[in-house]
């Protein structure tokens, strides 16, 4: 019997199982000039912020997102985690810049994750992507192009808006 037990426990038998699959997302949040929008209850991004942290308190076992902050430019605020403490860390971190909102680089970041050519491996299969923002964005056609799953959160309602992204001065003399 210790010799059976021996031999089987040297073939290092295991059960395979598929683990917790859970939904990976991209919270993909804007900070543009718009976004400092004063609205009934705080800016356009305190609103912003708001709702996706609601959507980190609602994440399920298994479920893992990524904060990405844009404006003129993107930038990955946390990596894929199932972490809600850097996750809501992140979204918190992210303050309001005074330029116009171009969603070229988070898209590129985006495509780099889950790109839409079968002959590249994707690196996070289901990503689902939520962008919150009050739909000023230049270039949204691109975040369309990905073919990924997309859930709009609008913030604001009000139809204010106003941001002044440049100015300059010219001498007349």
């Amino acid at each position: 019997l210790i010799l059976l037990l021996l031999v089987f426990a040297l073939t290092r038998p295991f059960i395979e199982s598929s683990g917790i699959d859970g939904r990976n997302l991209c919270l993909l949040i804007d900070h543009s000039a718009s976004m400092q929008t004063q609205e009934e209850d705080g800016t356009r991004l305190a609103l912003a912020q708001e709702a996706a942290l609601k959507v980190i308190d609602a994440m399920e076992r298994g479920d893992k997102a990524m904060v990405i902050g844009f404006a003129e430019s993107a930038d990955v605020r946390c990596e894929l985690t199932d972490d809600r403490y850097h996750l809501r860390s992140a979204v918190r971190s992210i303050e309001a810049h005074d330029t116009r909102s171009n969603v070229k680089d988070a898209a590129q970041i985006i495509r780099s994750l889950a790109p839409v050519n079968p002959d590249v491996t994707t690196v996070v299969n289901g990503l689902e992507v939520l962008l919150f923002s009050d739909g000023n964005i230049v270039e949204g056609d691109r975040l369309a192009a990905l073919s990924l799953p997309l859930q709009y959160v609008k913030t604001g309602s009000t139809r204010k808006n106003l941001g002044i992204t440049q100015f300059s001065v010219r001498n007349t003399a």
